[in-house]
């Protein structure tokens, strides 16, 4: 039986994959901003992966009686796949700070809480900005809120007593529509201590 170290479709696949998983981390670190340059990058990436993908699956059917360990360009090939899915979703991405909202003097709400807000991708001139929001005192806890499309969807909250309202409404044409509530006691979360 033949290596399968000194064939094409093996150094292929190592070299596809490396460079996927190196696109996908550089994505997720700078699509919020560089999203279009990145799109043409990804188009060509996602292409080639596509095309060894293919030959990949070619190597495994036609030459399954040559070589021992016919499956391993096949296999090297869905590695990128689960490191893509078991990564961490890009909703969290603090690198773009946007802003940061005091609800003291935006709300009348007398809980010292923030609301800060990072791009997750930019829009650019030609679209909205998807924004990622985090509930945070600064000190005891940074609790993540969620996303929503600037353009589409609006953040309110509401404060009383202990418990935090926060809204998020979809602006339809007519009137804005409820999207989800979720409500926070401040108390648990001074007490949890969690940083998202």
């Amino acid at each position: 039986m033949l290596k399968i170290t000194h064939t094409r479709t093996f150094n292929w696949s190592i070299i596809t994959s490396v460079i996927v998983t190196i696109t996908y981390i550089l994505n997720w670190r700078y699509a919020p901003m560089w999203w279009l340059i990145l799109f043409f990058a990804d188009l060509v990436v996602f292409l080639f992966y596509f095309t060894v993908f293919t030959v990949s699956v070619v190597f495994l059917i036609r030459d399954r009686k040559k070589f021992r360990y016919f499956f391993v360009p096949l296999c090297i090939n869905i590695i990128p796949i689960f490191i893509i899915c078991c990564s961490p979703s890009r909703d969290g991405n603090k690198h773009y700070h946007r802003d940061t909202v005091d609800l003291d003097k935006s709300k009348n709400c007398s809980c010292h809480l923030h609301l800060e807000s990072y791009f997750i991708h930019g829009g650019g001139a030609m679209g909205s900005d998807l924004i990622s929001i985090y509930l945070t005192d600064s000190v005891n806890f940074s609790e993540y809120i969620g996303t929503y499309d600037d353009e589409e969807e609006m953040i309110s909250t509401r404060c009383k007593g202990d418990s935090i309202n926060i809204e998020k409404t979809i602006n339809t044409r007519s009137y804005p529509a409820i999207n989800s509530t979720k409500t926070y006691s401040l108390k648990l979360l001074k007490k949890a201590h969690h940083f998202d």
